[in-house]
């Protein structure tokens, strides 16, 4: 609301006429990968977000229950020098989400480094309801088993996962 108000008074100082204003508010579908809709698994909508640091995945976990009463969190960490500096954090942000999937580290430019690696969220996190994958395929076969349990299926990081699952749902 703060960002369309402050769009709405750019506008109108630069002189923008007043309808392709409304138009532009009307017409605006948000933005990618923050709280994107991608799709459905089995009736169950599946809503992206870029979140990928510890802070970043519990305020979108926390939006997402207050809409969502089930929630199945898919995550996939970017980069082991950050899972490796925020593991501590990593621990306890996702205690929200009633069952988390982690796939494996989108590694960017980085070498692999065990000790940033998926394996140490997995390990660490304080939510008992987890899962870990290292296989697309599997992944997305157990996201169709599993959906009918959950409101949502919310794909957090800011790794190639979320092209991945959007491919996927289009076919």
């Amino acid at each position: 609301i703060i960002n369309a108000l402050l769009a709405i008074v750019m506008a109108y100082e630069l002189n923008v006429d007043e309808k392709l204003i409304k138009k532009g508010l009307v017409e605006f579908k948000g933005v990618e990968r923050r709280n994107e809709k991608l799709g459905e698994i089995c009736g169950v909508p599946v809503v992206a977000d870029y979140a990928h640091h510890p802070t970043e995945i519990k305020e979108s976990l926390q939006s997402a229950k207050k809409i969502f009463e089930k929630v199945l969190c898919v995550f996939q960490p970017h980069t082991y020098s950050r899972t490796k500096t925020l593991k501590k954090e990593f621990e306890s942000c996702f205690e929200k989400a009633d069952e988390v999937c982690f796939f494996k580290t989108y590694p960017a430019r980085e070498p692999f480094d065990e000790e940033g690696s998926e394996k140490v969220i997995f390990n660490g996190c304080e939510n008992p309801n987890k899962k870990l994958f290292y296989d697309i395929f599997e992944l997305f076969a157990y996201l169709k088993q599993s959906a009918k349990n959950f409101d949502a299926i919310l794909v957090l990081g800011a790794g190639d996962l979320y092209d991945i699952i959007k491919k996927m749902l289009i076919k």
